[in-house]
């Protein structure tokens, strides 16, 4: 079944920041009862925001990748 809720959050160049972003973000959909989905978007990244995305390994998030 489809997510009834997604969120998309754009990243540059945030892996300093993308981490607590994530976190941030689930305990705010985990207060909700509907199913979600939380898609980040690297867009081209020179750091390893990618990376860092990836180790989290959160349920229910997708990472995808643009070019730079």
């Amino acid at each position: 079944m489809a997510p009834m809720v997604s969120i998309v959050v754009p990243a540059f160049n945030e892996s300093a920041r993308i981490g607590n972003t994530i976190l941030k973000v689930r305990r705010f959909l985990d207060e909700f009862p509907f199913s979600h989905e939380l898609i980040i978007v690297d867009d081209g990244s020179a750091d390893n925001t990618a990376q860092v995305v990836e180790q989290m390994r959160v349920p229910e998030m997708r990472l995808l990748r643009n070019d730079t």
